[in-house]
């Protein structure tokens, strides 16, 4: 099962996030977000037996989609969308075998050389530093077995430290910035009533005592994309990511991909959308019609959030940002691709720099 999360996590996230990074760097199209990989997940990306059964992973669900096709009870509809999904899973293949050889780590440190990423470093292991506020040498095991990590597959120097579940404990900022780190992010309501930030709130940073810059995420602005029920992410034309056929199809149809009798996972083929008829059956998905809501979305997402600045900056009179951070998975959600209203949206940032570039925290 953990390979299935980390072969979609592949697919559906980092992948796809490296070619819109490529599109957009090809394109002169300007941008910049922060990015923070576990040690855990790094070193599963640099594990030669994980890769090797990737690749035959993708190549497998190929197999699996071609026999799809040639079944006799399949609609024009579902099969455009399996043709469109062998279509992404062959790029993948192609991009992670032939472009980026096995090693996509060492392309977002170009892409972090290059200005456009900012590396966080973070903890050895998901653990919740406020609980261990009285152990300081195992908050320092922590932090120094994932700078080891962080050293091995990147070569910049890390400003930002994420905290997992955004912990914080006084004293935190202390330990942070021995190490050399210059800020960290945490929920709004962290820093709401800090001394420091009482002018601007969370459209600046709070600084503790000696200097350490804590930045507040934007929680209203996280929940417009997440919240489970109003979040953009709960638009019905978009595709639902668990009607996948490996939860429902025959057993011997998926023996090529996977052993069934170790639990059915994910294959990638997916048919449906979150919207339901009147009689609460599944309608098919439509790409044009989520691409189509994607583009609304982005634009109406980033149109909020200039109002919102322009208001703060106004009220302020000094420079603001807005910092968003989500989980990598929601990228999953609605695809990674290159926005056209992204470039127009783009060009009226610099009248409110500095402005935080939305903040994507992987697992």
């Amino acid at each position: 099962m953990e390979e299935s999360w980390f072969f979609d996590a592949l697919s559906y996230t980092y992948l796809p996030l490296l070619r819109s990074c490529a599109a957009l760097e090809a394109e002169g199209v300007p941008f910049r977000f922060a990015i923070a990989f576990s040690p855990t997940f790094c070193e599963m990306l640099a594990d030669q037996t994980l890769q090797t059964r990737y690749v035959d992973y993708l190549e497998h669900a190929i197999e699996l989609g071609i026999s799809e096709l040639e079944k006799d009870d399949v609609s024009p509809e579902k099969k455009q969308l399996i043709k469109q999904t062998i279509e992404r899973i062959r790029i993948n293949l192609h991009d992670y075998v032939e472009v980026h050889e096995m090693n996509i780590l060492r392309k977002f440190d170009y892409f972090a050389g290059c200005g456009y990423i900012e590396i966080l470093a973070t903890t050895a292991t998901p653990c919740f530093i406020p609980l261990f506020i009285d152990i300081p040498e195992t908050i320092n095991a922590q932090i120094e077995t994932g700078l080891v990590t962080y050293r091995k597959y990147f070569t910049s120097i890390p400003s930002g430290f994420w905290l997992p579940a955004l912990g914080w404990a006084p004293g935190i900022d202390s330990i942070l910035k021995s190490y050399g780190f210059k800020y960290t992010i945490l929920e709004s309501h962290g820093i709401l009533f800090a001394d420091q930030s009482a002018d601007s709130g969370i459209f600046a940073p709070a600084y503790c005592k000696n200097g350490f810059a804590v930045i507040g995420r934007d929680k209203f602005a996280c929940q417009e994309v997440t919240d489970p029920e109003e979040g953009l992410s709960a638009n019905p034309v978009y595709l639902d990511i668990n009607s996948d056929i490996g939860f429902y199809l025959d057993k011997t149809r998926l023996s090529g991909l996977y052993d069934v009798s170790l639990g059915r996972r994910s294959t990638g083929f997916r048919f449906y959308s979150k919207e339901r008829s009147p009689a609460g059956e599944s309608m098919l998905y439509s790409p044009e019609r989520a691409a189509q809501q994607l583009e609304t979305d982005v634009k109406s997402f980033l149109h909020r959030r200039l109002d919102v600045l322009r208001e703060a900056s106004r009220l302020d009179e000094k420079p603001v940002f807005l910092a968003c951070a989500f989980p990598a998975s929601f990228l999953e959600m609605y695809g990674t691709r290159a926005s056209p209203g992204l470039k127009s949206c783009s060009d009226r940032l610099p009248q409110l720099t500095p402005l935080c570039s939305p903040c994507l925290h992987c697992i």
